[in-house]
């Protein structure tokens, strides 16, 4: 659509909400010759480009600035019910909207028919898995998490109650023994609940021998793509992380995930698992030279992707 659109002198933007996800797309765009600028702290601008990939945070500072757009794609378009997004959305109403989500659904129950006519649904993950868009996996559920004295609010658990169930030594220290017995040596991404949480999750591994980092979404982000690029590498095998590597984002070399953040919605349980359903190891990206550069990480086909759920998502969600 974009490239269509740019072909017929049309402008259109793409937008993200997430460095990470910016630096992805830009190499999406690379390879299909879709000539493009971006509006995002850290990059060059180019506005007679004719497509912009757009940070959603530069867009909310700069939306009456710049180029009026024909065309605005949405990724991640479950999240345009937010303040910022809905307005930007407003604001240019004239243009045609594009959503794009594989989570089409919100805790709060705001739905996404204020924003979009039509909703089109895509392919289920078995078809994708079946077709090789997507990876075969193993699931192992080695225990459940005793979650009695845990209450909900707005649909999903009381995130600091949660994080008193699970950070604790023997859930930590059951995880690690599961690591090692079905894992040991592969690149995982562990899911916490909070940052206490997960820093204490890297410092049972560390202990046990294994490389593991932690990051969230206030990690220096020079030292995001080191530790990014390390991983792909193989000199770190775990990153363990609080609210950073939910939605849409590649993590290069990933072979596994290990669910440590129990969680009632949905949305959140597939983003989660879906980091490891990649049916290739890397595809990624290296942001490590500097910023506004993006470099490509060779691919490398991955025959199946491993799942270790401690915290009976699989159980309330299904597989």
């Amino acid at each position: 659509m974009l490239k269509s659109a740019a072909e017929r002198g049309r402008r259109s933007w793409f937008i993200c909400h997430r460095r990470e996800l910016i630096a992805q797309s830009v190499l999406a765009f690379d390879k299909i010759g879709l000539n493009h600028g971006v509006i995002s702290a850290g990059y060059p601008e180019s506005p007679r480009s004719q497509t912009q990939i757009c940070s959603i945070d530069t867009l909310a500072r700069r939306y009456n600035k710049v180029n009026r757009p024909d065309l605005i794609v949405w990724d991640e378009c479950h999240h345009v019910s937010a303040k910022s997004w809905s307005k930007i959305k407003s604001f240019f109403g004239n243009a045609f909207h594009i959503g794009l989500t594989a989570t089409p659904w919100r805790l709060d129950g705001k739905g996404l028919g204020d924003h979009f006519d039509e909703m089109i649904m895509g392919p289920s993950s078995e078809w994708l898995i079946d077709e090789g868009y997507l990876s075969p996996y193993k699931m192992f559920a080695p225990a459940e998490p005793d979650l009695s004295g845990v209450h909900r609010r707005m649909g999903d658990y009381v995130k600091s109650e949660l994080s008193n169930a699970m950070d604790k030594p023997t859930i930590t220290g059951s995880a690690v023994d599961e690591y090692l017995q079905r894992a040991s040596g592969k690149r995982c991404l562990v899911f916490t609940v909070s940052i206490q949480h997960s820093q204490h999750v890297v410092q049972e591994y560390l202990s046990r021998g294994i490389k593991a980092v932690h990051l969230d979404g206030k990690s220096d982000k020079q030292f995001r793509a080191t530790v990014m690029k390390k991983f792909h590498e193989g000199d770190i095998k775990v990153i363990s992380n609080c609210d950073l590597f939910g939605e849409g984002l590649d993590v290069p070399g990933l072979e596994c995930v290990q669910l440590l953040r129990p969680t009632t919605s949905l949305s959140l349980y597939l983003q989660q698992v879906g980091r490891a359903l990649r049916p290739i190891y890397s595809d990624g990206y290296d942001l490590s030279s500097r910023e506004g550069r993006v470099n490509s990480i060779a691919a490398e086909p991955k025959p199946s992707a491993l799942i270790m759920d401690h915290a009976n998502c699989a159980a309330i969600h299904g597989l």
